[in-house]
């Protein structure tokens, strides 16, 4: 990025690096930044009953197993909550992306 050959990235929300990663951002103003908000890896950022079928023995998101399951109402309520965290989670922080562009690809079994 910083010898203009790469003129875009996108970062996981609820990473374990992303607070670091993000403070950089303003350093790029030449380019666009995109979030990728998760249900695959790492902690969920929020406690909700329900939700074992996705995890691991760790307590964190078990891969593609959101991808193998029934989503349930109540699993589509916690999916709705852990997103809605990770985007306070990043607000909170004050990154506004002025160029970010929203896609939401969901798909329901």
């Amino acid at each position: 990025m910083s010898i203009g050959r790469v003129f875009s990235a996108t970062m996981l929300a609820s990473g374990p690096n992303i607070e670091a990663e993000a403070s950089r951002i303003h350093s790029f103003p030449q380019c666009s930044f995109g979030i990728h908000l998760n249900l695959t890896e790492f902690k969920p950022m929020c406690a909700y009953p329900g939700i074992s079928p996705i995890l691991n023995n760790q307590g964190q998101f078990a891969a593609n197993r959101i991808r193998e399951i029934f989503i349930s109402a109540a699993l589509r309520e916690f999916i709705f909550q852990e997103w809605s965290a990770q985007i306070e989670r990043l607000l909170a922080w004050g990154f506004l992306f002025p160029k970010m562009k929203c896609v939401l690809r969901v798909t329901w079994n």
